[in-house]
């Protein structure tokens, strides 16, 4: 893992997830040194892919960079019978904007095709218009379900809590109304129409709402561990392992413990009496 910077922190060892055997490099601009490079193919390729290797050779994929084709790096890949592959050669990884104008119609071509796009339109629900299909990948739930066939038409009648139970509601009060009555949608049936269409929009917002304050929440932890992490500087001359900066960092932890703490106390006074019996009084260093 390469960073951008000169020093290491602190903060970055410190209840660290990532594997111990990690190793984190920084460079001034954040780009791989020859340097760099090579420690990486000694203290983590060599290392990692020793013991898993079937045979005398392993087969190392490389890109075109500049620090994977210098002699150093090829000289440790033929003693550690390493083969390196380039997949990238003379400047052909680099696409400018005439190669993309003449790459893009054919991109372009195979992307937007019908089928795509009718199934993007359909994932979203777009067309045909079902919010269901975007707000029911939401995991909140505000209560369980209550389960099909559970609850029949004659029985005591449950608060909605979503939008399918708010459907099953609304299909069972529907139901009884036309139970009741032969003629055209009474205006009764219209106002129901319309409560559950404000139900639902109500419902939409608060499964967002839930959803943005959760992730606010998460954020906001994000920032008070990331507070809590030391900006203190690291002198390192190379790179570290997440193991190898976390032994500093409690090594430092222990100094700090056991180094004497100086008292602030005034020091002691100490009284005489003179010959003619006023107090005299000096102070003992």
């Amino acid at each position: 893992m390469g960073l951008h910077g000169s020093v290491h922190i602190e903060g970055w060892y410190q209840d660290s997830k990532l594997p111990h055997n990690w190793r984190i490099e920084v460079s001034p601009n954040g780009w791989t040194s020859d340097q760099i490079g090579l420690r990486w193919l000694q203290k983590v390729f060599i290392p990692e892919t020793t013991s898993r290797t079937t045979g005398k050779y392993r087969l190392l994929v490389l890109d075109g960079h500049g620090s994977h084709l210098t002699p150093e790096f090829d000289k440790i890949c033929s003693e550690n019978d390493i083969i390196p592959i380039y997949r990238m050669w003379k400047g052909f990884n680099h696409m400018d904007k005439l190669d993309f104008l003449e790459a893009y119609p054919e991109a372009r071509k195979q992307a937007f095709t019908l089928d795509n796009i009718k199934s993007g339109f359909r994932a979203t629900g777009l067309v045909p218009f079902n919010p269901e299909e975007v707000l029911g990948r939401f995991t909140i739930q505000l209560e369980t379900p209550t389960p099909p066939g559970s609850q029949s038409i004659n029985s005591a009648p449950k608060t909605p809590y979503n939008l399918r139970q708010l459907e099953k509601q609304a299909s069972t009060v529907k139901t009884l109304l036309k139970g009741h009555t032969q003629n055209p949608p009474s205006v009764l049936e219209m106002r129901l129409d319309k409560m559950i269409k404000g139900h639902e929009m109500a419902l939409n917002e608060g499964i967002l709402a839930c959803q943005e304050i959760q992730e606010l929440r998460a954020s906001h932890e994000k920032q008070l561990q990331k507070r809590k992490r030391s900006r203190r500087q690291i002198t390192a001359e190379e790179g570290l392992s997440i193991q190898e900066g976390q032994a500093l960092v409690q090594g430092r932890s222990q100094e700090e413990e056991v180094m004497p703490t100086i008292s602030m106390e005034p020091a002691p006074m100490a009284e005489y009496r003179s010959v003619g019996g006023a107090p005299l009084t000096c102070e003992l260093r």
